[in-house]
């Protein structure tokens, strides 16, 4: 019971504090630390994707929530891959980031609607790739990196090893727009102004993925 107490507690800290920006990792202790986090996220939370590679977090803490695709909020510090095909292990931050949320990119979920009965399917298709929404900003200025932040977003692909941050510089996340055409994304975005923390009003950013270009589109009347 001590234990577990103790889990709860840790996994709550860090879902409310987040990512301390002003400590240093250094230290035995630090080190051990992170070795049990990581045997026991490995043991609970691994997974096998597209049937070619493993996938962990690292201090996983799941949130209810609406606005997510999966409805499900994945706040974690790091994501790890391993390539089934060459034993390969590969962590997708090699910097202090606060990972908001993440889903495959090939996400398709089906419901029936309670009030028409009717069959009701969500989805998006970019294919074998993670779509990772990250805080690495402390865009309040707080010294921390959490779910107060502005998130940006991030897609990576497993099998190139290859990460990349999508939105324009100054534009952070606020929703992801389901049921887009294959290999097309739409995101609502918000421009922020990090010297005077004005916002702007919300646009849409699409993202090809095949070309790894994205677009904001521009509403001249706002």
């Amino acid at each position: 019971m001590a234990i577990l107490t103790f889990s709860l507690s840790k996994s709550w800290f860090f879902l409310d504090r987040g990512i301390n920006l002003a400590k240093e990792e250094s230290g035995k202790e630090e080190t051990v630390e992170k070795e049990i986090v990581q045997s026991d996220e490995v043991e609970r939370e691994s997974r096998v994707i597209w049937k070619s590679f493993i996938y962990y977090p690292t201090d996983l803490m799941r949130e209810d929530d609406s606005s997510g695709p999966q409805k499900i909020l994945h706040h974690a510090r790091n994501l790890s891959f391993i390539n089934l095909n060459n034993g390969k292990l590969h962590k997708v931050f090699e910097k202090k980031v606060y990972i908001y949320d993440y889903f495959p990119g090939d996400y398709s979920k089906t419901q029936t609607s309670f009030s028409s009965q009717e069959v009701i399917t969500d989805s998006i298709d970019i294919g074998y790739k993670f779509i990772i929404l990250v805080m690495t900003i402390d865009t309040n200025k707080d010294g921390y990196l959490n779910y107060k932040d502005k998130a940006r977003i991030f897609i990576y692909d497993p099998l190139e090893e290859k990460l990349s941050d999508i939105l324009p510089e100054n534009y952070f996340y606020e929703k992801i727009l389901l049921n887009t055409k294959k290999n097309t994304l739409a995101f609502v975005v918000k421009k922020l102004n990090q010297s005077k923390k004005e916002t702007y009003p919300s646009q849409i950013f699409l993202y090809d993925s095949l070309n790894d270009k994205g677009i904001i589109i521009v509403d001249d009347e706002k």
